[in-house]
């Protein structure tokens, strides 16, 4: 699995993982199948309350992750379940992605 992983990254191809875990064993996961990678740059949207709280925690990881090579975004059930509900935090999932 991480060989393949790798390749699909290689070759330019958005992967998107989705899982019931908390979001440290989803980290963990990422982490061993080499999803993430120790060059990795990470950001976390997590814990939003509302759908703008949700846009301010995708502005902030779009910002951090904006022009990186290797990137990672972690959402939880619970933000993503906000961000859906905004169209501005939709474009920046797919941008980010």
């Amino acid at each position: 699995v991480p060989e393949t992983i790798e390749s699909i990254k290689q070759a330019g191809i958005r992967l998107w993982v989705l899982t019931g875990d908390k979001t440290e064993t989803a980290v963990d996961i990422a982490r061993s199948c080499r999803l993430f990678t120790s060059s990795t740059v990470m950001a976390y949207a997590t814990q939003a309350d509302s759908s703008k709280d949700a846009e301010q925690k995708m502005l902030e990881a779009h910002s951090l992750l904006d022009g990186e090579g290797d990137t990672g975004l972690v959402l939880d059930g619970q933000t993503l379940l906000h961000a859906l509900s905004s169209a501005e935090c939709r474009k920046l999932i797919y941008e980010l992605g």
